[in-house]
C-alpha cells in the first residue's frame, strides 16, 4: 500500500530531523 509507504517516509524524515537537532543543539 503505497499509503503505508508515505507514513514509513515521513517517520524517517521526522528521525532524520531529531538526529540534525541534537547534532547542531
Amino acid at each position: 500500500k503505497p499509503e503505508e509507504k508515505k507514513e514509513e517516509e515521513e517517520k524517517s524524515e521526522e528521525e532524520a530531523a531529531a538526529g540534525l537537532a541534537s547534532l547542531f543543539g
